[in-house]
């Protein structure tokens, strides 16, 4: 099980870590590819979960996937992870990081759930009115949900804006059972 509040905090030591040495730009394109490879080779992921792989065969396999094609800072970093067995949050690490990230540089990850695929002009329609409504840039992440019947839901972090026709439908719902 992916440790979630580890993940964060890894995240954010690497963030700082990085930002002040510099190379912030390069860890976010080494973490985006790790994350990348972890989502793309089922063997990669297997591995990084396996409690059975001997640690010595580990750091084998660590230096030749990691040590010259990374960063020094994420190369230590899954050092660190392996030598405290938690490689399984290293995906949970890349997309804190890259939530930090975004952040950092004025970008909100905003969520679109509609229920049917957007396509591009009606994703930038939107993104267009969220970035006058937050002021910063944003960062849509769409997703399709049949059950919305019709409409979208837009959310960022814990706050849910639900325009959706099954919202409109169940708030009339309840205006009728309570009437």
């Amino acid at each position: 099980m992916i440790n979630v509040a580890a993940a964060k905090r890894y995240a954010q030591a690497l963030f700082e870590l990085s930002r002040d040495s510099g190379e912030l730009e390069a860890v976010q394109r080494d973490l985006k590819g790790i994350d990348g490879l972890i989502q793309t080779c089922p063997a990669l992921k297997e591995f990084l979960q396996s409690p059975v792989i001997p640690h010595r065969k580990r750091q084998e396999v660590i230096d030749q996937i990691f040590k010259k094609q990374f960063t020094r800072l994420t190369y230590h970093l899954v050092l660190l992870l392996s030598e405290k067995k938690r490689l399984n949050c290293l995906r949970g690490i890349c997309q804190a990081f890259e939530r930090i990230y975004l952040e950092h540089c004025g970008i909100l990850t905003v969520g679109i759930a509609s229920s049917f695929a957007l396509d591009d002009r009606q994703v930038s329609e939107i993104v267009r009115h969220l970035k006058s409504s937050f002021g910063k840039d944003i960062n849509p992440v769409t997703t399709v949900e049949p059950d919305l019947i019709g409409g979208i839901r837009i959310r960022h972090g814990n706050t849910i804006f639900d325009y959706s026709f099954r919202a409109q439908l169940e708030q009339i719902r309840k205006r009728i059972i309570t009437a």
